[in-house]
């Protein structure tokens, strides 16, 4: 399959984005120390420059169910699907979407690099 060029690629993401696919929005979060005034750290999740309110897709939860020592631990795997590429996105990174915080588990992109998907779990405290 050949690679389209700059120009198809853009029309190829406005279509997608008109035809409502990306009706939800994600927030990339990285976890930062700051130094306090009294000089000692603090650790804290913060927005991601640039990667505010991406307009994106959420579907296939799927759940993964863990057996150890008779203790069964299920984990909902959901892919969320961002409307553009985001190659700095990492797997230390946290996404938000409709006020529900994830982990990002792994990252990907489409052969054309028109998109970003990320695998994620709910986080638990």
């Amino acid at each position: 399959m050949p690679l389209l060029s700059a120009d198809e690629i853009i029309q190829t993401r406005q279509a997608i984005v008109a035809a409502g696919v990306f009706s939800e929005l994600a927030t990339i979060r990285e976890y930062t120390t700051t130094i306090s005034p009294s000089g000692g750290q603090i650790k804290t999740w913060k927005d991601k420059t640039s990667h505010v309110s991406i307009p994106c897709s959420v579907s296939s939860r799927e759940a993964q169910e863990q057996r150890a020592n008779l203790v069964i631990q299920t984990t909902l795997q959901t892919k969320i699907k961002l409307s553009s590429y985001y190659p700095l996105i990492q797997t230390a990174m946290r996404a938000v979407c409709n006020g529900v915080t994830y982990e990002i588990t792994s990252v990907g992109a489409d052969s054309q690099t028109l998109f970003t998907t990320l695998m994620v779990q709910v986080v638990t405290v």
